[in-house]
């Protein structure tokens, strides 16, 4: 059985081919917006996206995770 979010992607990967993001914060730190732009980043990944993350100030915790899904500082 696949799910709406497997479709979801597939859908996306297919109208948007080599899509580049950039997530832009003033850190990766310990917060609610910090661990959204994590996991937002880690599903952007999951579809296929080419994802950039920019801090402005220093890179926090959130660097770390970013960093074991596979995404590239």
């Amino acid at each position: 059985m696949t799910s709406s979010s497997d479709l979801s992607r597939a859908t996306f990967r297919q109208q948007y081919p080599g899509t580049r993001v950039a997530l832009v914060t003033s850190t990766l730190g310990v917060g609610g917006v910090e661990t959204y732009l994590v996991r937002l980043a880690r599903c952007l990944l999951q579809a296929s996206c080419e994802v950039d993350v920019i801090t402005t100030e220093f890179r926090g915790e959130g660097w770390r995770t970013l960093e074991r899904a596979g995404l590239s500082m």
